[in-house]
């Protein structure tokens, strides 16, 4: 209560300030005429009384200012004068202000927009309860990588563990909406019946999946996200009365997701429904192949180790219940992960990177901000030394600067959340996919908060220090000269400020060195003047049959629109992240042969070797005559031909591809095609013809080249004619899917880039200022050196050599931590090692030519000195 009580009376004393100094004027003019007329009654003169009074009591406005310091509300209003005389330092000097501003800005601007676009990826948690119990488990395969799971794998993990809550597969669903202005294509999941179980996330609105339903054969439904909910269904209350027409088939829709709710294993999904298989006792039935995610919960208290430890002891014991077939024996182990880990892999890795590099951005503004209030001090001396002799203590000077830097962090603040607000949606725009793992938040109360702490951090830690030195020098030096420790401390922050830009720039050169490899690298196609779109027949009615046909007379109708040069159709296309691998078994005369390795399969029309530019090495190319009814044949890539056969002749040799299905003859060897991303070597490959595969892809990509781009939405028109239900989507060029599959990197690099070369232009602007300060210290100096024979360029290389000095100890501590740093970026280099030796001397040269450019000017200036004017000064 007595703080309260305080604070109210503070609050009224400084609103009635004027009245209460007149009232403790009175009051002190009649303490002191007491006094003086007590001393006069006891028989002393009135000037000696007064004197005596004025010794013991003080003057008046001594005793004045005692009374008000001994309340919080005279502190406040010192702190308003101090702010005010801040502002009106700032407003006399607006280009130093404006700099500052400009440099905080960037820093904290850079570091907040990065903060806002990593933070679901490294920070947050994945949103489910009790999350730290949620697994994800791989197979292995034989070269050690993570391999999908199988549904029967799945169904006896199921059955044989005790240590889960749950189990739980999905695997993706892309169906065509149909029914509306347009046919939509939805990102969604088919998933076991206790999918929802496992991440402990029920429905908002309706039951949910009906677990009865999840087998081959039951009724089919859907559940939908709040997002299709709101957006496809304007969150109509009755969806749940409503029949979605799903690639032809109707659902039941039973169930809305929460709005906060968001699949971690496909964060684009917006739909689900049952993943209705059999029981797994066809070895070559969908049970059995390798394109199922997997996830678990594990029981209250039981540990991650404990539950991969079971999971491990049911791979290495199978039991007759459930038998195995040879390429899901589950051999090799398992790969068991904590799901926030899984979820965010490919993220996370890359958010810490940027979150570092953003990071040595905010320090190197940190640090040159104290550099250029060191080197205003240092301008500043004799008005620092007149404010000491005048009475003010340290303590006042190192207030009133570090209130001085607080505003300059507020103003460079306001800047950096102005960059923030442009800069995030300007990012989240081009997020590659390994960073939109979790979805990204962008400005919202964490991040504000986060950039308010920033401003204040960087307001104290950015004053105190060049406030201490200018202090120091301001007590110690008592003239207009700067002190040795005003000059120490701005050397040793300039040598930390290279330090990190070069820290900065080498990771900038080691990724465009690892970009330039890329590129150079042979990835098997010709982009030319190719489109590519994928299309999806799930609307099309019938088998296989009626399939073909729809395949067929679109590419007829695509041929004929004026401007189309060829046209062809792939069931998955070069780097576009497509995977469709099956394992590749050499024919032997009365067997099949032992599975010798895993190639992609294609399965593509006539024509698509010569549209891709994918050149056949030996034989010939798959033509129009290979169709169903023909000997199947195929075409190798040169690399799986090495692998398979050696030097041998490949020609004739017969091949199966998967389980079951027919022999292939291989007539032809194609040159190596990169699939998966230009750093990925795998390139086994095998290619037939659609007719002769098995059965007929609903799902494929047409490539079309053509004369002029415009003629992309006959192209459209064109299959529409075929059927008008069908999923159109990812219309681009080639050339952008190829630019696509690095953007992962292309993305670190812009940043990192931009990041660097604002380090540079800071440490420059940072050596500047302190060359620049330093000149004008010992212009005095300079003068007479001039005027004692030393010539102009004598003067310029005395301070050269001095900024040049401090740059060639920042690079070498500079080079040395980048070596520890460039650990961080092995997963993204290719073709370049963290200590390349290029990048470090390409680093060290631009940096000491930038620095000699800032280094000029105050040289120049300083050969400049008038020695007449500094003999007269001495």
């Amino acid at each position: 209560m007595g703080v309260l009580r305080s604070l109210l009376h503070g609050l009224r004393d400084w609103r009635r300030s004027d009245e209460i100094d007149r009232e403790l004027a009175d009051e002190l003019e009649h303490f002191y005429a007491e006094a003086v007329d007590d001393l006069v009654r006891h028989g002393a003169a009135p000037e000696h009384a007064r004197r005596h009074v004025r010794l013991t009591y003080g003057d008046a406005m001594g005793a004045r200012e005692d009374v008000r310091a001994s309340h919080w509300e005279s502190a406040a209003q010192d702190l308003v004068a101090d702010v005010r005389l801040g502002l009106r330092r700032l407003r006399r000097s607006p280009g130093f202000t404006a700099t500052v501003a400009a440099v905080l800005g960037l820093g904290i601007g850079a570091a907040t927009v990065i903060v806002s676009v990593v933070r679901p990826v490294v920070f947050d948690g994945l949103g489910y309860p009790d999350a730290n119990q949620l697994i994800a488990i791989e197979d292995r395969s034989d070269a050690g990588q993570p391999l999908a799971v199988t549904f029967g794998s799945f169904l006896e993990f199921e059955r044989r563990t005790t240590r889960f809550d749950a189990l739980a597969v999905h695997g993706v669903w892309q169906p065509t909406l149909t029914g509306g202005a347009e046919p939509e294509r939805l990102e969604g999941e088919r998933v076991s019946a206790d999918f929802f179980e496992v991440l402990g996330v029920p429905p908002r609105i309706g039951p949910g999946l009906d677990p009865d339903e999840a087998h081959e054969g039951g009724a089919k439904q859907v559940v939908l996200s709040h997002d299709l909910w709101t957006r496809r269904f304007d969150a109509d209350p009755r969806v749940l009365e409503r029949t979605l027409e799903l690639d032809g088939v109707p659902f039941a829709v039973v169930g809305v997701m929460p709005p906060e709710f968001r699949s971690v294993l496909r964060t684009e999904s917006r739909i689900w429904t049952h993943l209705q298989y059999g029981s797994a006792t066809d070895p070559n039935g969908p049970e059995w192949g390798h394109h199922l995610g997997m996830i678990g919960r594990l029981g209250t208290g039981v540990a991650i180790e404990s539950g991969r430890a079971e999971l491990t002891e049911v791979a290495a014991r199978p039991i007759p219940d459930f038998p195995r077939p040879n390429w899901a024996a589950m051999d090799n182990g398992l790969i068991v992960t904590p799901l926030r880990s899984f979820a965010t892999a490919d993220g996370r890795g890359t958010g810490l990177i940027l979150l570092g590099a953003a990071g040595l951005l905010l320090i190197i503004a940190c640090v040159n901000l104290a550099i250029l209030l060191v080197a205003r001090g240092l301008r500043r001396g004799g008005e620092l030394a007149v404010r000491t002799a005048l009475g003010a203590g340290r303590g006042r000077l190192i207030r009133q600067l570090t209130v001085e830097s607080l505003l300059l962090a507020g103003l460079g603040g306001a800047l950096g959340l102005a960059i923030a607000v442009i800069g995030t949606d300007s990012i989240l725009t081009g997020l590659p996919a390994s960073l939109k793992g979790l979805g990204s938040s962008g400005l919202d109360a964490g991040t504000l908060a986060f950039a308010l702490v920033v401003v204040l951090v960087v307001g104290v830690a950015g004053g105190v220090i060049p406030a201490l030195a200018a202090s120091r020098g301001a007590s110690a030096a008592g003239g207009v000269r700067g002190s040795a420790p005003a000059h120490r401390v701005a050397r040793n922050l300039i040598v930390s400020e290279v330090a990190l830009a070069v820290v900065l720039l080498v990771g900038a050169g080691l990724l465009t060195r690892t970009m330039q490899n890329l590129l150079a690298e042979p990835y098997g196609i010709d982009p030319g003047s190719t489109w590519v779109m994928q299309v999806r027949a799930t609307s099309v009615p019938g088998g296989d049959v009626e399939v073909h046909q729809f395949w067929d007379r679109s590419l007829d109708a695509v041929r004929e629109v004026p401007g189309v040069r060829s046209v062809a159709t792939t069931t998955q296309l070069p780097l576009s992240g497509d995977f469709d691998a099956y394992g590749v078994a050499i024919q032997t005369p009365g067997g099949t042969g032992e599975v010798a390795g895993t190639a992609f399969r294609y399965a593509v029309s006539p024509d698509y070797h010569d549209l891709m530019g994918i050149p056949i090495r030996h034989g010939r190319a798959l033509g129009r005559a290979d169709q169903a009814d023909a000997q199947p044949v195929a075409v190798v890539s040169a690399s799986l031909a090495r692998g398979l056969f050696g030097e041998a002749d490949p020609l004739g040799r017969e091949i199966r591809l998967g389980a079951g299905g027919a022999a292939y003859s291989i007539v032809g060897v194609a040159g190596d095609v990169r699939q998966q991303s230009l750093a990925t070597d795998v390139t086994d490959a095998v290619y037939v013809t659609t007719h002769q595969w098995r059965w007929a892809d609903r799902i494929r990509w047409v490539a079309v080249e053509v004369a002029d781009p415009g003629v992309i939405d006959s192209v459209k028109r064109a299959i529409w004619s075929v059927n008008p239900d069908q999923s159109i989507g990812t219309v681009e060029t080639l050339d952008r899917v190829v630019r696509r599959s690095e953007a992962h990197r292309r993305f670190v690099l812009a940043l990192v880039g931009i990041f660097a070369a604002l380090a540079v232009v800071l440490s420059a602007l940072g050596l500047y200022g302190v060359i620049s300060a330093q000149v004008a210290d010992r212009r005095r100096e300079m003068g007479i050196r001039a005027a004692l024979g030393a010539r102009q360029p004598e003067l310029v290389g005395l301070v050269l050599r001095r900024g040049l000095g401090l740059s060639l100890i920042g690079i070498g501590l500079g080079l040395a931590l980048a070596m520890l740093a460039s650990r961080a970026l092995a997963t993204l280099l290719f073709g370049v090692t963290g200590l390349d030796p290029l990048t470090y001397a390409a680093v060290s040269g631009l940096f000491l030519t930038v620095a000699a450019l800032a280094c000029w000017i105050p040289a120049r200036r300083a050969a400049k000195a008038d020695p007449l004017r500094s003999l007269a000064a001495e």
